[in-house]
Protein backbone atom coordinates (compact mmCIF):
# COMPACT_ATOMS: atom_id res chain seq x y z
CA UNK A 1 0.00 0.00 0.00
CA UNK A 2 1.19 3.54 -0.82
CA UNK A 3 -0.14 6.35 0.46
CA UNK A 4 -0.07 9.95 -1.78
CA UNK A 5 -1.17 12.31 1.08
CA UNK A 6 -1.92 15.96 -0.84
CA UNK A 7 -3.65 17.44 2.15
CA UNK A 8 -0.66 19.47 3.48
CA UNK A 9 -0.69 21.36 -0.05
CA UNK A 10 -3.82 22.14 -0.09
CA UNK A 11 -3.81 24.49 2.64
CA UNK A 12 -3.39 27.74 0.59
CA UNK A 13 -6.38 26.61 -1.63
CA UNK A 14 -8.14 25.68 1.32
CA UNK A 15 -7.48 29.47 2.79
CA UNK A 16 -8.66 31.07 -0.23
CA UNK A 17 -11.83 29.71 -0.09
CA UNK A 18 -12.39 31.81 3.02
CA UNK A 19 -10.89 34.45 2.24
CA UNK A 20 -11.29 34.88 -1.62
CA UNK A 21 -13.63 34.72 -4.07
CA UNK A 22 -14.88 31.15 -6.19
CA UNK A 23 -13.27 32.13 -8.96
CA UNK A 24 -9.70 32.94 -7.01
CA UNK A 25 -10.64 29.75 -5.15
CA UNK A 26 -10.97 27.61 -8.14
CA UNK A 27 -7.99 29.14 -9.54
CA UNK A 28 -5.60 27.87 -6.44
CA UNK A 29 -7.68 24.38 -6.76
CA UNK A 30 -6.30 23.97 -10.08
CA UNK A 31 -2.57 24.87 -8.80
CA UNK A 32 -2.95 22.70 -5.92
CA UNK A 33 -3.76 19.55 -7.91
CA UNK A 34 -1.81 20.52 -11.09
CA UNK A 35 1.44 18.61 -8.67
CA UNK A 36 -0.60 15.41 -9.26
CA UNK A 37 -1.62 15.68 -13.77
CA UNK A 38 -3.30 11.99 -13.69
CA UNK A 39 -5.35 13.41 -10.33
CA UNK A 40 -6.20 16.46 -11.97
CA UNK A 41 -7.33 14.62 -15.06
CA UNK A 42 -9.47 12.09 -12.91
CA UNK A 43 -11.47 14.55 -11.18
CA UNK A 44 -12.02 16.83 -14.14
CA UNK A 45 -12.53 14.13 -16.72
CA UNK A 46 -15.92 12.90 -14.51
CA UNK A 47 -17.50 16.04 -15.09
CA UNK A 48 -15.83 16.87 -18.91
CA UNK A 49 -16.97 20.12 -20.17
CA UNK A 50 -18.97 20.83 -16.96
CA UNK A 51 -16.53 20.50 -14.16
CA UNK A 52 -16.26 24.09 -13.65
CA UNK A 53 -20.21 24.39 -13.03
CA UNK A 54 -19.62 21.77 -10.80
CA UNK A 55 -16.95 23.43 -8.47
CA UNK A 56 -19.25 26.56 -8.12
CA UNK A 57 -22.24 24.82 -7.72
CA UNK A 58 -21.63 22.20 -5.45
CA UNK A 59 -17.92 22.54 -4.38
CA UNK A 60 -17.25 25.97 -3.19
CA UNK A 61 -20.29 26.96 -0.99
CA UNK A 62 -19.21 24.01 1.17
CA UNK A 63 -15.73 24.03 1.26
CA UNK A 64 -15.38 26.85 4.34
CA UNK A 65 -17.01 25.84 6.74
CA UNK A 66 -15.38 22.04 6.09
CA UNK A 67 -11.61 22.50 6.73
CA UNK A 68 -12.37 21.64 10.30
CA UNK A 69 -14.03 18.56 9.45
CA UNK A 70 -11.50 17.83 6.69
CA UNK A 71 -8.51 17.91 8.78
CA UNK A 72 -10.68 15.37 11.49
CA UNK A 73 -11.03 13.02 8.65
CA UNK A 74 -7.45 13.48 7.04
CA UNK A 75 -5.77 12.70 10.27
CA UNK A 76 -8.85 9.74 11.31
CA UNK A 77 -8.35 8.65 7.66
CA UNK A 78 -4.53 7.62 7.71
CA UNK A 79 -4.85 6.63 11.27
CA UNK A 80 -7.49 3.47 9.98
CA UNK A 81 -5.64 2.76 6.72
CA UNK A 82 -3.56 0.71 7.71
CA UNK A 83 -5.52 -2.21 10.31
CA UNK A 84 -8.74 -1.72 7.87
CA UNK A 85 -6.61 -2.89 4.72
CA UNK A 86 -5.01 -5.38 6.91
CA UNK A 87 -8.53 -7.00 7.42
CA UNK A 88 -9.26 -7.21 4.26
CA UNK A 89 -6.12 -8.85 3.22
CA UNK A 90 -6.86 -11.71 5.66
CA UNK A 91 -10.09 -11.47 4.41
CA UNK A 92 -10.29 -12.11 1.01
CA UNK A 93 -6.51 -13.81 1.03
CA UNK A 94 -5.55 -11.29 -1.66
CA UNK A 95 -6.11 -7.76 -2.02
CA UNK A 96 -2.76 -6.71 -4.10
CA UNK A 97 -0.22 -3.40 -4.42
CA UNK A 98 -2.82 -0.21 -4.47
CA UNK A 99 -2.45 3.32 -4.35
CA UNK A 100 -3.94 5.33 -1.50
CA UNK A 101 -4.96 8.86 -2.53
CA UNK A 102 -5.77 11.46 0.08
CA UNK A 103 -6.99 14.96 -1.83
CA UNK A 104 -9.44 17.66 -2.08
CA UNK A 105 -11.45 17.40 -5.38
CA UNK A 106 -14.65 18.42 -7.11
CA UNK A 107 -17.08 16.27 -5.42
CA UNK A 108 -15.55 13.23 -7.07
CA UNK A 109 -16.76 10.87 -4.20
CA UNK A 110 -15.77 10.05 -0.52
CA UNK A 111 -14.08 6.94 -1.62
CA UNK A 112 -13.37 5.69 -5.62
CA UNK A 113 -11.43 3.12 -6.78
CA UNK A 114 -9.97 3.18 -10.29
CA UNK A 115 -6.66 3.39 -11.56
CA UNK A 116 -4.02 5.87 -10.98
CA UNK A 117 -0.24 5.45 -12.96
CA UNK A 118 -0.73 2.15 -13.87
CA UNK A 119 -1.63 0.39 -10.78
CA UNK A 120 -5.57 0.01 -8.81
CA UNK A 121 -5.78 2.77 -6.71
CA UNK A 122 -8.52 4.31 -3.89
CA UNK A 123 -8.89 8.24 -4.08
CA UNK A 124 -10.40 9.43 -0.84
CA UNK A 125 -11.71 13.13 -1.75
CA UNK A 126 -11.85 14.87 1.76
CA UNK A 127 -14.63 17.41 0.77
CA UNK A 128 -17.37 14.78 0.14
CA UNK A 129 -16.15 12.64 3.23
CA UNK A 130 -16.70 16.02 5.47
CA UNK A 131 -20.20 16.86 3.73
CA UNK A 132 -21.59 13.29 4.79
CA UNK A 133 -20.59 13.64 7.69
CA UNK A 134 -17.84 10.81 8.07
CA UNK A 135 -15.14 11.97 10.24
CA UNK A 136 -15.03 9.79 12.88
CA UNK A 137 -13.11 6.44 13.24
CA UNK A 138 -15.76 4.09 13.07
CA UNK A 139 -17.33 6.13 10.00
CA UNK A 140 -14.22 5.98 8.07
CA UNK A 141 -13.49 2.13 8.82
CA UNK A 142 -16.18 1.53 7.16
CA UNK A 143 -15.70 3.91 4.19
CA UNK A 144 -12.24 2.69 3.75
CA UNK A 145 -13.13 -1.37 4.12
CA UNK A 146 -15.94 -0.64 1.51
CA UNK A 147 -12.96 0.63 -1.39
CA UNK A 148 -10.93 -2.32 -0.33
CA UNK A 149 -13.45 -4.48 -1.08
CA UNK A 150 -13.86 -2.84 -4.80
CA UNK A 151 -9.75 -3.71 -4.79
CA UNK A 152 -10.54 -7.08 -3.59
CA UNK A 153 -13.09 -8.07 -6.21
CA UNK A 154 -11.01 -6.59 -8.97
CA UNK A 155 -8.69 -8.78 -8.05
CA UNK A 156 -10.84 -11.76 -7.44
CA UNK A 157 -12.26 -11.14 -11.48
CA UNK A 158 -9.23 -9.54 -12.95
CA UNK A 159 -8.37 -5.84 -13.24
CA UNK A 160 -9.23 -5.47 -16.71
CA UNK A 161 -13.02 -7.14 -16.65
CA UNK A 162 -13.54 -5.07 -13.50
CA UNK A 163 -12.72 -2.20 -14.86
CA UNK A 164 -14.92 -3.07 -18.36
CA UNK A 165 -17.71 -3.46 -16.16
CA UNK A 166 -17.27 -0.46 -14.07
CA UNK A 167 -17.30 1.56 -17.06
CA UNK A 168 -20.56 0.10 -18.24
CA UNK A 169 -22.22 1.09 -14.85
CA UNK A 170 -23.01 4.30 -16.49
CA UNK A 171 -25.83 2.60 -19.36
CA UNK A 172 -26.58 -0.22 -17.26
CA UNK A 173 -27.92 -0.21 -13.43
CA UNK A 174 -27.39 -3.93 -12.97
CA UNK A 175 -23.90 -3.49 -13.32
CA UNK A 176 -23.58 -1.01 -10.41
CA UNK A 177 -26.08 -2.24 -8.22
CA UNK A 178 -23.99 -5.69 -8.68
CA UNK A 179 -20.57 -4.14 -8.49
CA UNK A 180 -21.82 -1.52 -5.15
CA UNK A 181 -23.38 -4.76 -3.96
CA UNK A 182 -20.37 -6.70 -3.75
CA UNK A 183 -18.20 -4.34 -1.56
CA UNK A 184 -21.32 -3.17 0.55
CA UNK A 185 -22.00 -6.80 1.59
CA UNK A 186 -18.43 -7.76 2.05
CA UNK A 187 -17.36 -4.85 4.16
CA UNK A 188 -19.29 -6.12 6.88
CA UNK A 189 -17.52 -9.44 7.26
CA UNK A 190 -14.54 -7.46 6.91
CA UNK A 191 -15.35 -5.51 10.02
CA UNK A 192 -17.05 -7.67 11.30
CA UNK A 193 -20.33 -5.95 11.91
CA UNK A 194 -23.36 -4.56 10.13
CA UNK A 195 -22.64 -2.28 7.15
CA UNK A 196 -25.25 0.31 7.93
CA UNK A 197 -24.38 1.51 11.54
CA UNK A 198 -22.58 4.76 9.35
CA UNK A 199 -26.17 5.80 8.38
CA UNK A 200 -27.68 5.42 11.43
CA UNK A 201 -31.30 3.69 12.94
CA UNK A 202 -33.51 5.76 10.49
CA UNK A 203 -31.95 4.98 7.17
CA UNK A 204 -31.69 1.09 6.82
CA UNK A 205 -35.29 1.21 8.67
CA UNK A 206 -36.79 3.51 5.94
CA UNK A 207 -35.25 1.01 3.31
CA UNK A 208 -36.38 -1.89 4.42
CA UNK A 209 -39.81 -0.80 4.98
CA UNK A 210 -39.88 0.48 1.06
CA UNK A 211 -37.40 -2.62 -0.10
CA UNK A 212 -40.57 -3.97 -2.45
CA UNK A 213 -41.41 -0.12 -3.46
CA UNK A 214 -37.32 0.54 -4.31
CA UNK A 215 -37.01 -2.72 -6.45
CA UNK A 216 -39.61 -1.40 -8.80
CA UNK A 217 -38.40 1.87 -9.47
CA UNK A 218 -34.72 0.24 -9.89
CA UNK A 219 -36.40 -2.10 -11.97
CA UNK A 220 -37.78 0.27 -14.36
CA UNK A 221 -34.60 2.45 -14.59
CA UNK A 222 -32.75 -0.90 -15.61
CA UNK A 223 -35.87 -2.07 -17.84
CA UNK A 224 -35.38 1.75 -19.82
CA UNK A 225 -31.90 1.50 -20.00
CA UNK A 226 -32.23 4.88 -17.87
CA UNK A 227 -29.81 6.29 -15.36
CA UNK A 228 -29.81 4.89 -11.73
CA UNK A 229 -28.00 7.73 -10.52
CA UNK A 230 -30.25 9.08 -7.83
CA UNK A 231 -29.76 5.95 -5.82
CA UNK A 232 -26.42 6.56 -5.54
CA UNK A 233 -24.63 9.20 -3.94
CA UNK A 234 -25.19 12.15 -1.08
CA UNK A 235 -26.28 14.72 -4.11
CA UNK A 236 -28.94 12.53 -5.01
CA UNK A 237 -31.59 11.44 -3.49
CA UNK A 238 -35.12 8.95 -3.80
CA UNK A 239 -37.71 10.40 -1.65
CA UNK A 240 -35.37 12.34 0.14
CA UNK A 241 -33.47 9.85 1.15
CA UNK A 242 -29.31 9.49 -0.65
CA UNK A 243 -27.67 5.74 -1.38
CA UNK A 244 -30.65 3.67 -1.51
CA UNK A 245 -28.94 1.47 -4.01
CA UNK A 246 -26.34 0.64 -1.28
CA UNK A 247 -29.24 -1.00 0.23
CA UNK A 248 -30.48 -2.87 -2.69
CA UNK A 249 -27.24 -4.04 -3.69
CA UNK A 250 -26.16 -5.40 -0.43
CA UNK A 251 -29.78 -7.35 -0.57
CA UNK A 252 -29.14 -8.81 -4.30
CA UNK A 253 -25.49 -9.96 -2.94
CA UNK A 254 -27.46 -12.18 0.00
CA UNK A 255 -30.16 -13.11 -3.05
CA UNK A 256 -26.97 -14.67 -4.90
CA UNK A 257 -25.87 -16.12 -1.48
CA UNK A 258 -29.08 -17.94 -0.87
CA UNK A 259 -28.74 -19.25 -4.36
CA UNK A 260 -25.67 -21.24 -2.77
CA UNK A 261 -22.85 -18.90 -5.05
CA UNK A 262 -19.84 -18.83 -3.03
CA UNK A 263 -17.29 -15.59 -2.68
CA UNK A 264 -15.11 -16.61 -6.27
CA UNK A 265 -18.68 -17.48 -8.06
CA UNK A 266 -20.50 -14.15 -6.80
CA UNK A 267 -16.96 -12.09 -7.62
CA UNK A 268 -16.71 -13.60 -11.57
CA UNK A 269 -20.05 -13.66 -12.44
CA UNK A 270 -20.30 -13.06 -16.21
CA UNK A 271 -21.55 -10.02 -17.39
CA UNK A 272 -25.00 -11.38 -18.86
CA UNK A 273 -25.34 -13.08 -15.63
CA UNK A 274 -25.39 -10.14 -13.35
CA UNK A 275 -27.70 -8.42 -15.51
CA UNK A 276 -30.10 -11.87 -15.10
CA UNK A 277 -29.85 -12.64 -11.97
CA UNK A 278 -30.15 -8.87 -11.02
CA UNK A 279 -33.76 -8.66 -13.09
CA UNK A 280 -34.82 -11.75 -11.36
CA UNK A 281 -34.31 -10.28 -8.07
CA UNK A 282 -35.70 -6.95 -8.57
CA UNK A 283 -38.72 -9.17 -10.07
CA UNK A 284 -39.16 -11.09 -7.15
CA UNK A 285 -41.73 -8.78 -5.28
CA UNK A 286 -43.73 -8.27 -8.61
Amino acid sequence: MTVIDTFDAAQLYLKTCCSGSAEEALAEWERYISAWPALRELCQGEYGDNWREVFFSHVSPRLCRSIEKMQMAHDNLLAVLPSVTERGANFFGRVGEVNIVVYIGLGNGAGWVTEYEGQPAILFGLENIADLGWTDVASLQYLVAHEICHVAHQALRGKREWLDLLQGTAEDGSLRLYLEGFAERYQELVLGYPAFNRYGASWPAWCKENHIRLCGLYRERVDAGEAVSEFYGNWNHIEGKSDAGYYLGREFVLYLEGLKLDIQQIASLPREKVRKHVKDYLRMYE
